[in-house]
Formats: structure tokens, sequence, C-alpha cells
């Protein structure tokens, strides 16, 4: 138990810190003597789910931000944008919910704010940060991207960035990216690339506090500004069959010489000449989707931008509903045709190879099963339906015979407070139980509600 409550403290010092880094002693009441702070926070669908470490993302972000203090703020204007966070499937669903500000109140403001996030919509990056731009009405700043995913809503950000630093914008983005997949990873790392800044990646609390802390020591740096070129080298892009940004991965080969492998906005110092470039959009299992091969010329000298068309893989999801309105979700696991396993994280897109499929997902009562034929082109939401609850009592008696009041997780999220002599109604499942006395706190990993009673000892 004690690593788990650590993250999340972690979490919220790391973000302390990092705050309180770029915040000089306080010169007049009342005046910024700092140039603004952006905060582009994410309230997309895919929030709800899990980091490396099992905690819920959204629910470790409230409460880092829950524990600011207010006085970290007080020397600059700061503002805060939402997206994805009232509509699904909606792409002009970004708001900006606190203008530039620098009151004495701006934590509290932007706490309570980021706790009334629900994730809900789509992950609209680049629409958030041209609407940053008008904010900045020509000012000079900086912009904390704060993302779990890519863009959903067929528009390239780092094409923005990349226009931006040819029109000598000002606005420096630093990108922070939560338990990001490897091509999503690439193309946010593009963004800050583009920004000349240097991409921050966090997989555990330990990883957040690392990226948090080097991101306001750069942000401090007073030799700003955007760079107006590019580090030299060899890029690639892929796009599909309807022009829209895909992750891609493959090889680059020359007779004679060693391949070289390639994915989404990395760049490779490699000789200039011909190439032969392998590429395909990669899927769920790594390998590449339906790859393509083609000649390629890398130029002696200066950068060389490779575009590549490619097929778009297939895409699935997970939705869970209870009496038709859409809830939390657990994970679920797949098997294909051909005896490949994969697992399926809530409220996450996924490319995979078209075929039979079998979906699982232990309900804690009976368990639930989905056959699937995924065909080319096919965009689909797996929908699960939560069971109701039923009525259960923990009878949980720690070493010295003294009953507690419990606390039932899943997938990093509380569940259930569960008196104990007087139980409660709970959605059958699989849960972390978690016991916060100060004198004998301790944890079970897995306790399985389906009727009955659980013994934890």
């Amino acid at each position: 138990m004690n690593n788990f409550n650590s993250s999340l403290r972690v979490g919220a010092y790391s973000l302390l810190c990092f705050i309180a880094m770029l915040l000089p002693a306080k010169n007049v009441p009342g005046e910024s003597s700092n140039s603004p702070v952006y905060i582009i926070f994410d309230g997309s669908n895919s929030m709800w789910g899990q980091l490396p470490d099992g905690a819920r993302k959204i629910v470790a972000a409230q409460e880092a931000f829950s524990q600011l203090e207010s006085e970290f703020f007080e020397d600059r204007e700061v503002a805060l944008r939402l997206y994805g966070h009232r509509r699904t499937r909606d792409c002009s669903d970004t708001e900006l919910v606190i203008p530039f500000n620098a009151s004495n109140n701006i934590r509290g403001q932007i706490s309570t704010a980021i706790n009334k996030v629900k994730p809900r919509g789509k992950t609209l990056i680049t629409q958030s940060l041209k609407k940053a731009l008008d904010d900045f009405n020509g000012r000079e700043g900086d912009i904390l991207l704060i993302s779990d995913g890519v863009e959903t809503c067929d528009t390239d950000p780092c094409e923005l960035v990349r226009a931006w630093r040819d029109q000598n914008v000002d606005i420096r983005i630093h990108v922070v990216g939560l338990g990001l997949l490897e091509a999503a990873r690439e193309a946010m790392q593009c963004i800050s690339t583009a920004s000349g800044t240097t991409y921050r990646d966090a997989n555990n609390a330990e990883e957040l506090s690392q990226a948090l802390n080097k991101v306001s020591e750069s942000m401090a740096d007073p030799s700003r500004g955007i760079s107006d070129t590019e580090p030299a080298g060899v890029t690639v892009k892929a796009v599909d069959e309807n022009g829209n940004t895909v992750p891609v991965t493959g090889t680059l080969s020359k007779p004679g010489q060693q391949s070289t492998g390639i994915s989404s906005d990395k760049s490779y110092d490699i000789e200039g000449g011909e190439y032969l470039i392998y590429a395909g959009v990669p899927t769920s299992d790594g390998q590449p989707y339906r790859p393509i091969s083609q000649q390629v010329t890398v130029s002696e000298s200066g950068s060389t931008e490779i575009e590549v068309k490619l097929q778009r893989p297939p895409v699935i999801r997970t939705q869970f509903l209870e009496n038709g309105k859409e809830v939390p979700g657990v994970a679920v696991e797949g098997i294909t045709s051909f005896q490949k396993a994969l697992s399926l994280l809530p409220a996450r897109d996924y490319f995979v190879k078209p075929g039979a499929y079998e979906f699982t997902v232990d309900d804690g009562n009976g368990g639930q099963s989905l056959q699937v034929q995924i065909n080319p082109g096919d965009d689909k939401t797996l929908v699960f339906e939560q069971t109701g609850k039923i009525d259960t009592t923990l009878d949980v008696v720690d070493k010295e015979g003294r009953q507690k009041f419990q606390e039932l997780w899943q997938n990093g999220e509380l569940r259930f407070k569960v008196e104990v002599r007087n139980g409660v109604q709970i959605q059958a499942g699989k849960y972390r139980l978690i016991s916060r006395s100060f004198a004998a706190p301790y944890l079970k990993d897995t306790v399985r509600v389906a009727g009955g009673v659980e013994q934890a000892r």
C-alpha cells in the first residue's frame, strides 16, 4: 500500500516543485513580472486509462493539482484550457476555462476546474493550440501540454508548430506525455522538436517528477525563443489515403550497408544517396500493416523529409455501458484466429490486423465474450455491458481483530467505500482492497466480488 499511496503524492509533489521553480521572488503586488504560462490539459476519454503502475491518469492528475499551494502562481500569469471534456466525438470541444490570471486564488481555480473534468471526448491538440495562440494575443510565453495521446481529429499539430516556427511565433511548447505507446510518443515528440524544446515522457510517478522538473528548468531559461531550424537529418512522415497523418515503422536500406530502422518523427543521421524504404503503419503486435517498398533519395547535405502514403489498419477500442450510460471500464483480453494475444486498455484506439477475434472481459460474474470479425477499413467500438450491483459484505480483520472501513479500487480509481459491518452494493468484478488505517495499513491485490463474502486477513 505504501507504493500505491506514494505514487499520487510523488506526482503531486513533482507538479508542486515544477510550478514553484517557475516563479522567482515576488516583485510588485498585483503585477506579473514573468512571461505567461498556458496549460493545455487533456480531458479526452483516454484519460480514464491506466498508467503502467495501475493509477488512472485523470485521478493522478487531479490529485496532483489539488495539492498545489496558492502562492506558487503569484508572479506569473497562468491560463488553463481543457479539451475533450464535455462531448464525445466532437472536434470543437476545447474550452478556455481560466483566462490569463495572476490572482492569489489562481491555484484554487485551476484545481477546481481540473477536479470537475470527466474525460469524455476526442484529442484535439491542434485546435487547442490555435486557440491558445489567439489567447496570447501577440505576447511571448510558454505552453505546457499534458496529454496521454495523439491528435484524433485528422489534423497535424506538428505541422502547425512548424508553421509557428517559420512565422517567428515566440511561444515554446513543452510536452509531457502520460503513459504513451511508442507510435504516440513519437508523434508527440515531433511537437517538442518543432518548437525547439525537449519532449518529456512519464510512465510512472518517478519519471513524472523528473520530467516536470526538467520542463520547469527549460521554462525558466532566459535564452528563450523557438529555433528557426530543426536538426539536420532524415525524417519520415506517413499519411493515409485521406491525407491524415499516421505513425510509421520500417527500414531504410542501401546495398552493401546495414539497414536503418525508422519510425515517425525521429531524425536519422545517414549519408546521402539512393535508399529503399520499407514501411507500414504499426499494428498492435508491432508489425507494419500492408508495408510498401519504394526508392527514395536522401540529400547529401541538410535535412530530408521522406513522405510515404500508407494504408491505415482497422481501428478498435472498448466501451463499457451501464443502463445505457458510459462508465469506466477494465482491460479486455483478445485472441486472434492466428493465436496472437492482445490486451486492450480502456479508452484507447488500437490499430489491428484484419481477422476473426474473440474478446473477453472478467466482470467477476462469469465474464463476457464477443466474437468479432474485423475487416480492412473498419473503425469499431467493442461495447460491453456492466452487470448490476450486488449486495456485498467484506469481512476484513487485521491481526489485532479490529474491523475497519475499506476502499475498493479498480484500474487506479476508487470505486467503492465499504463500511465493514453494514456492507454496500458493489459492481461485480475484481478489485484492489485498501485499508488506510494509520496503525496497520494494508493492501490485498485481488478481491473478486461475485456474491458471498471475501475474507482478507
